[in-house]
């Protein structure tokens, strides 16, 4: 299990400007001109045409006006989480991601993942949607469906690709509202050496609502306040037919549950590498990947009268991490351009609570968990077939994948005794899947 230490954000003060307003120093002097060229590499090159792909601008995404990211996506036809309460206030296992009609769940059937690297939390596969602001991204695309079968397993319901913006003016947002809602984003860019370097950070409070209407309120009903923070480093630097990129960030939120005792807390952090390479044979990228998750929850049964609680869990860690690599290459053929696959991803991760409230505490321990491995690899042809106007086309797509999960168990412990009242040790499984997609 990596660890991590937790990300802590200091606010200095800060003066008040308008919604997506670019600050700027000016000395009087004429500003010289200056050309900026930014070279992104993204995942896959992209294939825009296809007609099911949705693309998001930043206009789209709301960036100017505050929209977190989930909010935005509801403009997507047929994209959903499983509640419909907004991830601010909303607990993190409720915000799992569908793009398909496929009955949706807490820990979400699509894949998200930022510039090739997978969001989906390492245990629970939900997404914690405070770390994408979309004043940090540059566009975010859709696959539905099958669109996404290239991506493997992870993508049931189809994709969602969040493309980072990179370079340009710096960028700011601040808004206040009332509940004490207060939301900052940041974002900035500087030459360092022959290459670039860009920070992005957020900050997010809100006093919140109380969740129950005022005609059933009771003593232990509270506001569902929430914080959040995040801290975003890239740094990308030119090299042979390519360039290197890196990317370091970290985010912390907290949040109340609207009645008493009721909380969570969230807090990751992750680091990952690319590199690609470009010539006359075609493009090809290289990413490497680690990621750490915690996440602690609690939960209390209300009274009839909504006088009294009484806790019904304590979720105090949930620690989670993952590893994984991509390999793309996309070869440059007169008539099309087949698109190979390898990815690799060893997750793993366990729930550690205490249950079972009798008299003054709990009496109970349960610790559950296992580890996941994923490798696949796959060929995706876009265009294989297309009509003399370009308007139809033949895509394909053919992936050979191998899972095995291992180390599964659930163990539940009296605390006063500590005898083991239940132990579950699965055997470790294992197999491979061969899936293809044929689609107009």
């Amino acid at each position: 299990m990596i660890s991590w230490p937790s990300l802590f954000l200091l606010a200095s003060p800060i003066t008040a400007f308008p919604a997506d307003t670019i600050a700027s120093v000016r000395t009087g002097e004429p500003e010289a001109a200056t050309d900026v060229i930014v070279v992104r590499a993204e995942r896959l090159p992209p294939d825009r045409s296809m007609p099911a792909q949705i693309s998001l601008d930043q206009e789209a995404l709301g960036s100017s006006i505050g929209l977190r990211l989930d909010e935005a996506l509801r403009v997507a036809p047929g994209a959903g989480l499983f509640r419909r309460t907004p991830s601010g206030p909303a607990n993190a296992t409720i915000q799992g991601l569908s793009l398909r009609p496929i009955a949706p769940n807490g820990a979400g059937r699509a894949l998200v993942s930022l510039d090739g690297v997978p969001q989906n939390d390492p245990f629970g596969s939900w997404v914690f949607w405070v770390r994408h602001d979309p004043l940090f991204l540059e566009r975010v695309d859709i696959r539905r469906g099958a669109a996404g079968a290239g991506f493997g397993p992870l993508a049931l319901t189809g994709t969602l690709d969040l493309i980072e913006a990179r370079g340009g003016p710096p960028r700011m947002r601040l808004s206040a509202g009332g509940q004490g809602a207060v939301q900052l984003a940041a974002r900035g860019s500087t030459i360092a050496g022959n290459g670039t370097i860009t920070a992005m950070a957020s900050y997010e409070a809100n006093d919140g609502l109380i969740p129950v209407s005022p005609s059933q309120r009771g003593v232990v009903d509270l506001p569902a306040d929430f914080t959040a923070s995040t801290l975003t480093l890239v740094s990308e630097i030119p090299a042979d037919n390519g360039q290197w990129s890196f990317r370091a960030s970290g985010f912390e939120e907290e949040k109340g549950a609207g009645t008493l005792g009721g909380s969570s807390v969230a807090r990751g952090a992750d680091l990952s590498g690319a590199r690609k390479l470009e010539g006359q044979w075609g493009q090809a990228r290289l990413i490497v990947f680690a990621q750490t998750r915690d996440f602690a929850n609690q939960t209390v049964s209300v009274s009839a009268d909504r006088a009294s609680v009484i806790p019904a869990l304590d979720q105090y860690e949930t620690p989670a991490s993952a590893l994984g690599g991509l390999l793309i290459y996309a070869q440059a053929l007169e008539s099309w351009s087949p698109r190979w696959i390898l990815d690799w991803r060893h997750s793993e991760g366990e729930t550690r609570e205490l249950f079972r409230f009798i008299g003054n505490g709990f009496t109970r321990t349960r610790i559950a968990g296992g580890r996941q491995d994923l490798m696949g690899f796959g060929l995706d042809v876009p265009r294989l077939v297309q009509s003399d106007d370009e308007q139809m086309g033949l895509d394909a797509t053919l992936r050979l994948d191998r899972w095995a999960n291992g180390t599964a168990k659930r163990l539940e412990t009296d605390r006063a005794t500590g005898v083991v009242t239940l132990s579950e040790r699965p055997v470790d499984r294992e197999g491979q899947v061969v899936t293809g997609r044929v689609s107009v």
